[in-house]
């Protein structure tokens, strides 16, 4: 099988020649943001089977409206290494402002101020008239002609409707608006999941696929929400969505961290075809085993290594590691050998690393044959 071959079989449930291995993040449009990353971005391009990521702008808010102003400015940090990066959006009933925390070498930003902190903000943002987006697809093409058999192009599907919201209000607001605002957060989510529907559908009208892919439940899980948010907030507008995508013969990806235990079954059901990065204890909270046996025959599992023990193993350590994820993922197929988070996202790659991607790629390479 190509590796296309090989990761469709796993996305379709069907059983491939050898467990695909990924190293998410890793693509040929990546650029190098230092030398040290060079030996590994080779090693994943010739030998893993590539996940690539495409999407269309999303717009302001979700719409080509052209009747919001966006402005934006940097200024100075208290923090070392970064800039705040302040955006104003100048919206016909009035302006919302966020200002995020960027790196200057590379590493997570974060968010200082959200754009919705009030009622009144929310007012502001449905002044906002929308337009659906109708971007460019080509570029999709070319990605696909362009990787080849090399592996696939997942489309975005522009996140969870949910994930559009809480990007908006930060965890906090969410949290406190989900016990005092209820019904305006859920029209917010319902503003948003129209807005993602009909993102999609342009997408499949005009012949991209057949994989998308998604992010966001993460935000809607034990601690940060409750299980019956997950429910209302995530499920019923997520299976929705992967209905439009399976209703075309696409298959879904989704990502997602946080502790899955209490709910693996549900993105299942929901309709998640591939699910990524399924967290080992202690970061999550159910070993890939236990996944195996609850809903392996019916969603593909991808991941299962934590970033961190990349930095931290020795390379027998690591060996051990990936055999004893190989022992438990491989039976049955359904299975993509993955670490649970991308390689970068440092301004340089310690040695240990890379050694131990291509530890990793060496034992999957040497016990994934069915």
């Amino acid at each position: 099988m190509t590796s296309r071959e090989r990761l469709l079989a796993c996305f379709r449930h069907e059983m491939p020649d050898r467990v695909p291995i990924s190293i998410r993040g890793v693509d040929p449009w990546k650029g190098v943001r230092h030398p040290s990353f060079q030996p590994l971005i080779d090693a994943a391009l010739e030998k893993t089977d590539i996940l690539a990521h495409w999407g269309m702008s999303g717009g302001v808010f979700m719409s080509a409206t052209d009747q919001v102003q966006v402005t934006e400015e940097r200024r100075p940090s208290r923090h070392a290494d970064y800039v705040e990066r302040v955006t104003t959006c100048h919206c016909p009933g009035g302006t919302l402002t966020g200002v995020h925390y960027e790196s200057t070498v590379g590493k997570p930003g974060y968010w200082a101020k959200y754009f919705l902190e009030t009622k009144r903000d929310v007012d502001i943002l449905l002044s906002v008239p929308y337009v659906p987006i109708r971007g460019e697809v080509q570029s999709f093409f070319d990605r696909v002609n362009e990787l080849g058999e090399r592996g696939i192009v997942i489309a975005s599907m522009s996140a969870d409707p949910m994930y559009h919201v809480s990007g908006l209000t930060g965890s906090q607001t969410f949290a406190l608006w989900s016990v005092d605002e209820r019904p305006m957060l859920r029209m917010l989510i319902d503003v948003f999941f129209e807005r993602c529907r009909d993102y999609i559908g342009y997408q499949i009208e005009h012949g991209v696929g057949p994989v998308f892919g998604f992010a966001g439940p993460e935000l809607c899980l034990p601690p940060l929400q409750s299980a019956r948010d997950f429910e209302e907030f995530v499920v019923d507008y997520d299976s929705r969505l992967t209905k439009i995508v399976h209703d075309h013969g696409g298959c879904v990806h989704c990502h997602s961290h946080g502790r899955l235990g209490r709910f693996i079954e549900r993105f299942a059901d929901m309709g998640a075809d591939c699910l990524h990065p399924v967290e080992p204890p202690p970061m999550g909270d159910i070993t890939l085993e236990e996944a195996k046996r609850r809903v392996g025959d019916r969603m593909c599992l991808e991941g299962n290594i934590q970033i961190h023990d990349f930095f931290t193993l020795e390379p027998d350590e690591m060996r051990r590691l990936v055999t004893e994820r190989m022992t438990a993922g491989k039976p049955g197929g359904n299975f993509i050998l993955a670490p649970c988070a991308t390689p970068l996202m440092t301004d340089v790659l310690p040695e240990r690393v890379t050694d131990n991607f291509l530890i990793m790629i060496e034992v999957g390479l040497e016990l994934g044959s069915y």
